[in-house]
């Protein structure tokens, strides 16, 4: 083991300086939102990080602990988490925070980030589409037929409120995910604090006779547009609205230094949708530790039975 594991340092919230952390995000080689502070605020509270002074290099480690076992699991609504530095990532750091991750917590399941592929980790898709350039080259990449549905349904599109997406999408969408009414809640309240900051998006396709079809929210900061929530209705799935919608939020941000954020899916149905757009695959790695002894594994499982 290296000198370098041995000054990882596990930190809790109360240690980390909401500034300083945020600095380090920003300045690092892959500044995704999911590690700004007060986005693990609301969706992971009482997160704690590994950290390494020397290199300023930082881990958000949402560790927590019950019937006794450390664990660490990806948070709701946290796509990407991992190694975040200035430096290169190398397979040497990244594996000595891995360690470090591992001496904290008996079991992990932690989503890293696209600048930590390495040590053979399995990885999920996750697509970007780079909108630095005129619509007309964007849209020219376009699978051909991608609106040809919601032009004839003479649909159209405009700004929504926060309050009617995430109602739209409790009554169309949450239903289908796993997602519970705390999570719901957690990043309701992470909107609002982003709204101060003109950080959401919102945005609503509706019929010609004034249906709502579907909705969307994104969040954005300084490089990326994210796809966060979506959802549509029966007469917006049989109208395809879901691709006008993103249709014209890329018009309407193409020739721009942002990147739009899929957020990527495994479910095939998803992720071909996804590719009508012709984006670009940024995939990230998913790190996995389970080791739980016969009895604590025996005590997870009965968790999950009781509920």
């Amino acid at each position: 083991m290296s000198d370098s594991s041995q000054k990882i340092k596990l930190l809790t919230r109360e240690e980390i300086n909401t500034s300083w952390w945020n600095s380090l995000i920003l300045q690092s080689n892959s500044p995704l939102i999911y590690a700004e502070a007060e986005y693990l605020d609301f969706m992971c509270p009482g997160w704690s990080a590994l950290i390494e002074e020397k290199t300023n290099t930082v881990m958000p480690f949402p560790v927590y602990k019950k019937m006794g076992i450390r664990y660490a699991l990806q948070p709701p609504f946290v796509q990407q988490s991992g190694v975040f530095t200035s430096e290169k990532v190398t397979e040497e750091m990244l594996g000595e925070f891995i360690i470090e991750a591992k001496r904290n917590a008996s079991l992990i399941d932690l989503h890293l980030n696209y600048n930590n592929v390495f040590l053979d980790l399995p990885v999920k898709t996750n697509f970007v589409l780079d909108l630095n350039y005129p619509f007309n080259e964007i849209q020219n990449k376009f699978r051909r037929d991608l609106i040809h549905k919601p032009l004839n349904a003479q649909v159209r599109y405009f700004n929504a409120s926060q309050e009617e997406v995430f109602s739209f999408y409790e009554m169309h969408s949450l239903k289908k995910t796993n997602q519970n009414k705390r999570d719901i809640l957690n990043f309701k309240q992470l909107c609002n604090f982003f709204e101060k900051s003109n950080r959401v998006i919102c945005k609503k396709v509706i019929s010609k006779d004034n249906q709502n079809l579907c909705m969307a929210l994104f969040l954005r900061d300084k490089k990326r547009v994210y796809y966060m929530l979506s959802s549509s209705s029966e007469k917006g799935r049989e109208t395809d609205a879901n691709a006008y919608l993103l249709y014209e939020l890329i018009r309407e941000f193409s020739n721009s230094d942002l990147i739009l954020d899929f957020e990527g899916s495994e479910i095939p149905g998803v992720k071909f949708f996804f590719q009508k757009f012709s984006p670009q695959n940024q995939p990230y790695p998913r790190f996995l530790s389970n080791r739980l002894n016969t009895f604590q594994k025996g005590l997870v499982a009965l968790h999950h039975f009781l509920g």
